[in-house]
């Protein structure tokens, strides 16, 4: 009797390539765009250079979660300042405004003592009060992140000021190697070396 002999032919495999993955944001509404009408636009402008000015918030601030029809998106804002020059001018005077906001918020926190300290109480009715280290440290944080801040929206008011004057009496000389080797031999022979 002959053996029978069976050969395991494998199945076929069928390769299907894999959808790439889509991450939608979460902000994003695909949709139909927004029509901005003069006035439209003129309302969303008076929004966004209020809230830059008068609370100190920054265009991503206000701009990245806001309904689209009623502030635009960061993209056409930017746009917008592109092409309208008095927009552009009115946007750079609420960002001097938002320095003057953020130095008023500055003072506000340095002048704050409110949690410097903690009070612990011992037991038997003794209570002691403790420096909170961890506070302070945050309040100098908040009070320098300000302060940066600060010097980048009005570098001519606040910013760090390196002065780059030249003595009028004070010489400058150019000149070539051979030049500087005769005029420190000179030297020498004058100091008698």
């Amino acid at each position: 009797m002959a053996k029978e002999t069976t050969k395991k032919i494998p199945a076929k495999k069928t390769t299907t390539k894999a959808k790439p993955k889509v991450e939608k944001a979460a902000t994003r509404k695909i949709g139909k765009p927004v029509q901005w009408t003069v006035d439209k636009k003129a309302k969303a402008i008076e929004i966004i250079l209020h809230e830059i000015a008068e609370n100190g918030k920054s265009t991503r601030a206000i701009l990245t979660n806001a309904d689209r029809n009623i502030l635009p998106s960061n993209v056409t804002f930017c746009e917008w300042l592109a092409n309208d020059e008095d927009l552009a001018k009115q946007y750079a005077r609420a960002c001097e405004l938002r320095a003057e906001f953020l130095l008023d918020e500055a003072l506000d926190i340095v002048d704050d003592t409110s949690n410097d300290f903690v009070k612990t109480d011992l037991g038997d009715g003794v209570v002691v009060e403790k420096l909170n280290p961890e506070n302070i440290q945050r309040s100098r944080l908040r009070f320098d992140a300000r302060k940066w801040m600060i010097g980048k929206l009005n570098p001519k008011k606040y910013g760090d000021k390196i002065s780059h004057t030249i003595d009028s009496k004070s010489e400058v000389l150019i000149e070539t190697p051979e030049e500087r080797e005769k005029r420190i031999q000179e030297l020498l022979v004058k100091m008698g070396k």
